[in-house]
């Protein structure tokens, strides 16, 4: 059965027409304001689905011992006594439950598979036998504001998920006190935990940890390092203080930081210094992702070189970053933003005709002019050139400043045009307040959306074809971004430069 009004309307009703309907194993009630609360549900339900249950308990003689999903969101709940007589219940859901302030003990439900306490407001204690469900595989308690009793402890070897995002008065992780394989994804954002026990090395399963804007924790645990499959860990906005990893200099934890699968790694905002940051480099040499803007390092040390898998790093609005002292070798990508107190040898290393030469790189940051060794440039925001037989391998630049010397937002589009018709558009973003002008250096077949080595088909084989490749703002607000100069690289390798020209080859 389900009743689904067009818009939430008054019901009225005595509370016990489901008597008769004995057989009756789904009802789903949605936009629907009973007058008076049910005296009597089936016991033959399998599915009960009651959107905004305005009660604050479910009939005491409704014994639904075959019930299997049970969600009753923005209700009225209020639990005081045990959950009993649910043997086959697996899925619950209770999110929006403002009058809900504590879950209590739910060892009668020893299937449940899905637990759902979202945005329970008022919750303020989950009892500690939720962290014996064997069988539980999803445990989510997002945006509890109020949440300060959690277990202290917790052996769940089926969970895959736990998510406790924005309980912000929650100030401990409990204790893992065995093996957890299957847990793989665990987010601690916007809470207050104030450390995470050395026994998080049980979650052998672990591949992403969330610590997102946890101003509370100032340390992690070394055993951290002894999480075989931890790719992603995202511990960025730690404002009070920098994150330290206790533990690190004891001789039997040095195999494990060497060991450490981590590749995506976020350091936005954690305060980092000079001090601490080439530490953090050695605790993580096998990182291809990493994320470290808004910090106040002034050096990018040397030993970065060391990072041998490292392609894409982030340092948007490292307004104190003054030095590069090096780049990973098997850079691609790297954006500085913002960094306004790059030194003139941290942007000539940046624009190192060696390191685009062979990347095939994706470069953004301040500076002002089109590097020398690029074959062609421009002023304003187009460049032009002839080819014959292929597309030539290219990379492009753009210097991109604001008008009248204010900040800018700017959303730009590449136009190419061949021979006059266009072949291809491609968006990119920057969605910071540029401070000055910058420069955007790029692999051209790396950055459009569609191959356009493949797309030119307009050209005839030995016939000169034109192009002429623009990049366009189309950012609304003002003011906006200009493009100052334009260039065009034509890559030696892979390329006949007897194919390419930049003054008309028609007389």
């Amino acid at each position: 059965m389900m009743l689904d009004l067009p818009e939430e309307e008054e019901v009225c009703w005595i509370g016990e027409e489901f008597k008769k309907m004995k057989n009756l194993k789904i009802l789903k009630v949605k936009n629907a304001n009973f007058s008076t609360g049910p005296k009597y549900l089936p016991n033959s339900l399998r599915v009960l689905d009651w959107r905004g249950y305005s009660w604050p308990c479910l009939p005491s003689n409704f014994q639904p011992r075959k019930l299997g999903i049970l969600n009753l969101p923005n209700s009225c709940l209020v639990f005081n006594t045990p959950l009993q007589n649910f043997k086959s219940l697996s899925h619950v859901n209770f999110s929006g439950c403002e009058s809900l302030i504590q879950l209590p003990d739910i060892s009668g439900i020893p299937n449940l598979i899905e637990l759902c306490l979202d945005d329970c407001k008022n919750l303020i204690e989950v009892h500690d036998s939720i962290g014996f469900l064997h069988k539980l595989r999803k445990l989510s308690a997002e945006g509890c504001n109020r949440l300060n009793k959690f277990p202290c402890s917790i052996n769940l070897t089926s969970l895959e998920t736990l998510s406790l995002r924005g309980c912000k008065s929650l100030k401990k992780f409990p204790e893992i006190l065995g093996k957890m394989e299957y847990l793989k994804d665990v987010d601690l954002g916007s809470t207050a935990i104030e450390e995470l026990p050395y026994s998080i090395q049980n979650l052998t399963g672990l591949i992403t940890l969330k610590l997102l804007c946890c101003g509370e924790l100032a340390q992690l645990p070394s055993s951290i390092f002894m999480l075989p499959k931890l790719e992603s860990l995202k511990a960025a906005s730690f404002r009070r203080c920098q994150i330290l990893i206790n533990d690190c200099e004891e001789e039997e934890n040095v195999n494990f930081i060497e060991s450490s699968e981590v590749k995506d790694l976020h350091l936005d905002e954690c305060n980092l210094s000079d001090e601490f940051l080439p530490v953090y480099l050695t605790y993580f040499p096998n990182i291809e992702t990493l994320y470290l803007a808004k910090n106040n390092f002034t050096i990018l040390p040397s030993c970065i070189e060391n990072c041998l898998n490292l392609e894409c790093i982030y340092l948007d609005k490292c307004k104190k970053l003054q030095q590069i002292m090096a780049l990973p070798p098997n850079i691609k990508c790297l954006s500085a933003k913002n960094c306004i107190s790059l030194t003139s040898d941290a942007t000539t290393l940046l624009m190192s005709q060696e390191i685009h030469e062979t990347k095939r790189t994706h470069f953004i940051f301040p500076g002002t002019k089109v590097p020398d060794w690029f074959d062609h440039c421009n002023k304003g925001s187009s460049v032009s050139f002839w080819f014959r037989n292929k597309f030539p391998a290219i990379a492009m630049c753009f210097v991109i400043g604001c008008l009248d010397k204010e900040p800018s937002y700017l959303r730009s589009k590449i136009h190419a045009f061949i021979n006059g018709k266009l072949e291809f558009g491609s968006y990119f973003d920057n969605n910071l307040r540029m401070l000055r002008d910058h420069i955007y250096l790029f692999d051209l077949q790396q950055e459009v959306v569609h191959p356009i080595y493949r797309l030119v088909k307009s050209v005839s084989e030995d016939q000169w074809a034109h192009v002429e490749i623009y990049c366009t703002s189309i950012n609304s607000e003002s003011p906006r971004g200009i493009v100052k100069w334009s260039g065009v690289y034509v890559y030696k390798e892979g390329n006949n430069m007897d194919d390419v020209c930049f003054l008309s080859p028609n007389p």
